[in-house]
């Protein structure tokens, strides 16, 4: 009870679950496929189409968030996301009796999550030490393989509930998860320093280039999580035990994640370089997905999951400490990328698997990791963490 008084560490907390609500729509849709298509009755490419207007709502929006978290302050901010994550969840429920209504949604739920990765950044670069930034960020990024995993149990649950009762579930979550960031005076004093700079630390150029090296492994990643499922029935195995290797590879990635942000925090400078390592062992497994063998995909598919859903934190970081003029401007800006990746991965793989097979899918996706790695590695000159700034009081 003493830990959980600290306002850092319910900071962290809260953080971490408003972010899950947030990504909560996009991963029961994805999870939940087999159900949400016998009912509604839409094909892999047109699943691939609604995760992708998820994403493609939040990439449009990305650059705005960022000043209007500053305008706002960062722990409303995450409220007024995780609120409208439970609406969309709620309204998923009740009124998604289409395959047209349950896009519209989803894409009301992807503009929700563009608020809430600025959200989450500037609010824990003002109340942790910056010495433990990297930790509590791969905390906190953890929220999407936690979300990932949600969507895995919430397979069983479905054949129990029905998808709707699973999504009402969701939803009543999400109201509690709003009510839970705290309002402790030492983090209201602090979010009161939000993000005023003029603009980021790192040429806008570079951040551009970051957007798109994190938009290829974006796209890569979100085809993982979205298709783990329905790419194992294909090879015939079954739905629950398909599920049980999304929660697994899930578990994975979420606790890589925590790890790697602490390493970042014991070897600052390095973000970039574990990145690129990250990606390219990504890149790998999804060959090994490609090769369509139950056996194979049975191993790769928790190995995709701990190398490509592990960076995002290491990713975060990076944004936070080369631009500690303006972290939130910053963020929004590069998120951009990541967000336009995740809307082409998805659709790209659906569309893929539809015309072609899972295997050529797979294939595409290796390569987008390899180029992510590329381009990591070239922007280690030119993206620079800067030494910690004195830590908040």
């Amino acid at each position: 009870m003493a830990i959980w008084s600290d306002p850092r560490v319910h900071g962290v907390a809260a953080s971490m679950t408003a972010t899950v609500v947030a990504n909560l729509p996009v991963f029961l849709v994805g999870a939940m496929a087999v159900q949400l298509q016998a009912d509604l009755g839409f094909d892999d490419g047109q699943l691939g189409l609604a995760i992708g207007g998820y994403y493609a709502a939040g990439a449009v929006v990305a650059p705005r968030t960022g000043p209007g978290v500053a305008r706002f302050g960062a722990r409303r901010s995450l409220q007024v996301s995780a609120t409208a994550s439970a609406i969309t969840l709620a309204l998923c429920a009740l009124v998604a009796r289409s395959y047209p209504v349950l896009l519209t949604l989803l894409v009301v739920g992807g503009v929700a999550n563009s608020l809430a990765q600025p959200a989450s950044n500037v609010y824990l670069a003002r109340i942790v030490p910056h010495h433990r930034l990297g930790l509590a960020l791969g905390v906190q990024k953890s929220a999407i393989p936690a979300a990932a995993m949600l969507g895995g149990v919430a397979v069983p649950l479905g054949l129990l509930l029905t998808w709707q009762g699973v999504f009402v579930a969701a939803a009543a979550v999400g109201v509690v998860v709003a009510r839970m960031l705290p309002q402790h005076e030492a983090s209201v004093a602090d979010e009161r320093r939000d993000d005023t700079g003029p603009r980021p630390d790192v040429p806008t150029r570079f951040l551009v280039m970051l957007a798109i090296g994190v938009g290829l492994g974006s796209s890569a990643s979100n085809a993982l999580a979205s298709f783990t499922v329905r790419s194992g029935v294909e090879l015939e195995l079954d739905q629950s035990f398909a599920a049980v290797l999304l929660i697994v590879g899930s578990a994975g990635g979420l606790t890589v994640r925590m790890a790697a942000g602490a390493h970042a925090d014991r070897h600052p400078g390095r973000s970039l370089s574990t990145m690129a390592s990250l990606f390219t062992g990504a890149a790998f497994c999804y060959v090994l997905l490609a090769l369509q063998q139950q056996w194979l995909y049975v191993i790769a598919v928790p190995l995709a999951f701990v190398t490509g859903f592990a960076w995002p934190g290491l990713f975060h970081l990076v944004i936070v400490r080369s631009n500690p003029s303006a972290p939130g401007a910053a963020t929004g800006l590069a998120m951009t990328g990541g967000l336009v990746g995740a809307v082409v991965g998805p659709v790209g793989f659906g569309a893929i698997a539809e015309a072609w097979s899972f295997g050529a899918a797979w294939a595409a996706a290796a390569a987008l990791m390899a180029a992510a790695a590329l381009i990591s590695l070239s922007l280690r000159p030119h993206v620079i963490e800067r030494p910690p700034l004195p830590s908040p009081a």
